[in-house]
């Protein structure tokens, strides 16, 4: 099946791809016929919003105030913070479906959506990928990854462009890990699904 890009590539908005601020991936189904990952960074786009209208406000008082200069400044950062919102602000699904053998990895932003998808067979296993600063090597971040043994695109594809950092993230990035591998080692028919 190889490789199917649809869609602006969406950009992403970190620091050396180290991000502390990203909600950690969850289950949002598990069946023996699909399994689908979600990373909706809700709390991020909430408080980017929440931020947007706050400056505007302020923008908007100092102009009634006869600030101009203040109300410009404001204005032109409200705008560079709508920018962040559009470029960090990324939704991504995973999914996993044994009926149509594929494994796809969908981006959205306000921009559009990118898909690349691989076939369900060469997906080997998922493993946790985990990068320690070398200013703080007690500092752990963690990514969780998906080996493809097969196919055009043989090799690593992190679900995620960020690091996660903590100890929830951690657990997170281990427990999907380990849903994704319990899902891929099910002895599972398709045929016998669907009858």
């Amino acid at each position: 099946m190889g490789r199917y890009v649809q869609g602006r590539k969406a950009n992403s908005l970190e620091i050396n791809g180290i991000s502390t601020h990203i909600t950690p991936m969850k289950i949002a189904t598990n069946t023996p016929e699909q399994l689908i990952l979600q990373n909706v960074p809700w709390a991020a786009g909430l408080t980017i919003c929440a931020a947007i209208v706050a400056l505007v406000g302020w923008a908007l008082h100092n102009f009634t105030n006869g600030d101009t200069f203040a109300g410009v400044m404001l204005t032109l950062i409200a705008i560079a913070v709508g920018i962040i919102f559009c470029v960090a602000v990324k939704r991504i699904d995973v999914l996993f479906d044994r009926s149509r053998n594929l494994f796809e990895i969908r981006r959205s932003t306000v921009f559009g959506r990118t898909r690349v998808r691989h076939e369900l067979a060469n997906v080997a296993r998922a493993e946790v990928q985990t990068y320690s600063s070398p200013r703080e090597p007690n500092k752990k971040f963690h990514r969780v990854a998906v080996i493809l043994d097969g196919g055009m695109d043989e090799g690593t594809h992190p679900l995620t462009a960020s690091f996660e950092n903590g100890r929830i993230a951690e657990r997170k990035a281990n427990d999907v890990a380990k849903a994704i591998n319990d899902w891929l080692a099910q002895d599972v028919d398709s045929d016998a699904m669907r009858a």
